[in-house]
């Protein structure tokens, strides 16, 4: 853990941030390590209806943020699956960086999160309170 905590909080102090998966645990009061980490990006999955996907794991004060923990995917053999998970989830939410990397590059890591954090909706959900779940298309718009 302390190898991994120094890696992270490295990287994040050279403007690399690291997204990692929350859990697949159905825990709502806890994520899962290395996700805990606090210089993380934690990601947590939702499910159709932007509401939280039930096999999610969920910290209110170290996830941040949620995006679709469901996706088609092209596997090694050639073949698509359907694939769930925080895992997904945190792939989407990486790549969505990415894409705003690409068209603010003079933007700062700090400032790139702020603003993929600002390209939300409220996550609908009775038991989750004040969650956000990454919308693609404001993403895609800019």
């Amino acid at each position: 853990t302390p190898l991994t905590e120094k890696a992270i909080n490295d990287l994040f102090n050279a403007g690399v941030p690291v997204f990692l998966p929350a859990g697949n645990n159905k825990d709502l009061k806890r994520i899962s390590w290395p996700a805990c980490i606090p210089n993380s990006i934690a990601v947590s999955a939702s499910a159709y209806g932007d509401g939280p996907a039930v096999y999610t794991d969920y910290d209110p004060v170290l996830t941040d943020i949620f995006a679709r923990g469901d996706l088609k995917v092209l596997n090694p053999n050639g073949v698509y699956t359907n694939e769930t998970g925080t895992s997904i989830a945190n792939q989407i939410v990486a790549s969505s960086y990415i894409a705003l990397a690409n068209k603010y590059p003079t933007y700062t890591s700090t400032q790139l999160i702020a603003l993929l954090k600002t390209k939300t909706i409220p996550l609908l959900s009775r038991t989750i309170k004040n969650a956000r779940i990454l919308d693609s298309k404001a993403v895609l718009n800019g």
